[in-house]
């Protein structure tokens, strides 16, 4: 389905979707990728199109864009957007993960995990299987893995997770990546669950409005 929105004068196509396909690159555009990963991959694909990260400074200002994956956060998306001032803004807003319909992992979730680490080291082979054994979904486990690393909770020795004795005490929510899931949540709330006429009022305000709440 796309639809196609004007407002202010900006010209908004939805065509939002789970399925990254090749004729979605079908037209002579200024595709925009915040993943450099992605834009990678796409690359690799010999579109013959223009493909750009999004602080690329061939990107043409006052032009049409395609913006093909979800940004990190409204920070990021409201500032390429004041920089670009495009007239058209077409939306595919791709994403691999749902972090808004997983959330954050409760207290009582990293609770859980922590306690696992706690009883015994683990392996890699067996932190991979550490989600089914819990009965919390695996990209989560991972997730919380990387949060307790950062906050230097956990440690690796010979190839095994375990509990660092020496640990200070922390906030979960000081762990960079975790306020990364908190930014890509609130993100994907808004641009991935929006209706048609909430995603084009919301990108036409990003583009016109100067606001530093905006994250």
């Amino acid at each position: 389905m796309t639809e196609d929105l004007k407002i202010n004068g900006l010209q908004v196509v939805d065509q939002r979707t789970t399925n990254l396909a090749k004729n979605l690159f079908r037209d002579e555009q200024q595709y925009i990728f915040f993943n450099p990963k992605l834009l990678s991959l796409i690359e690799k694909q010999n579109l013959g199109r223009q493909l750009y990260l999004y602080d690329s400074p061939a990107i043409q200002a006052h032009q049409a864009v395609v913006l093909v994956d979800c940004p990190p956060s409204l920070k990021v998306l409201r500032q390429a957007l004041q920089k670009w001032q495009p007239t058209q803004i077409t939306t595919y807003f791709f994403h691999q993960t749902d972090y808004y319909a997983s959330g954050m992992p409760s207290r009582t979730e990293f609770a859980t995990v922590f306690a696992a680490v706690k009883r015994q080291p683990l392996t890699k082979a067996a932190l991979l299987q550490l989600g089914k054994q819990l009965k919390i979904d695996q990209e989560k486990v991972n997730f919380m893995v990387k949060v307790f690393f950062e906050l230097n909770f956990v440690k690796m020795e010979q190839g095994k997770l375990l509990i660092n004795d020496e640990v200070q005490t922390h906030q979960l929510s000081e762990a960079p990546i975790y306020q990364k899931r908190l930014d890509l949540i609130q993100t994907q709330e808004k641009l991935l669950y929006s209706n048609g006429d909430q995603l084009a009022t919301m990108l036409t305000q990003l583009l016109n409005v100067e606001n530093e709440g905006v994250s």
